[in-house]
């Protein structure tokens, strides 16, 4: 199932995917220009491939993917250094580990809803 796909501006498909009960299928995965796949695996999480991922957002200013996952936070893929961070409720300011929806407005700000409030980075 897709829960999320993006277009960049080099015509990349970027896309979150999570599988059928009981498989662990779930992937960031992003299908080139060139018409190649390439699949995405966070390793800071143990159990990447049974996280539910709600969401994912491209800052390409940054050349950052932002995505989702239920009861954990939200993880930022910086994309040219292929370097993963992870922001809980623990260590940021997020109000809560579930998360929605998150959405990049015009200015660079990363707006993140969550079960206990809106959060939105500088």
């Amino acid at each position: 199932t897709l829960s999320g796909m993006l277009e960049d501006s080099k015509g990349n498909l970027w896309m979150s995917v999570y599988g059928s009960e009981g498989e662990s299928t779930n992937a960031i995965r992003c299908f080139d220009s060139e018409g190649k796949w390439h699949e995405y695996e966070c390793p800071l999480l143990k159990n990447w491939k049974e996280c539910t991922i709600a969401d994912i957002e491209l800052d390409e200013e940054r050349g950052e993917l932002w995505i989702s996952v239920y009861h954990i936070g939200l993880l930022m893929y910086n994309i040219a250094q292929d370097k993963w961070e992870l922001y809980t409720p623990e260590n940021s300011l997020l109000p809560d580990s579930y998360i929605e929806d998150i959405h990049l407005d015009h200015e660079g700000h990363l707006w993140v809803a969550t079960f206990g409030g809106i959060a939105v980075t500088e």
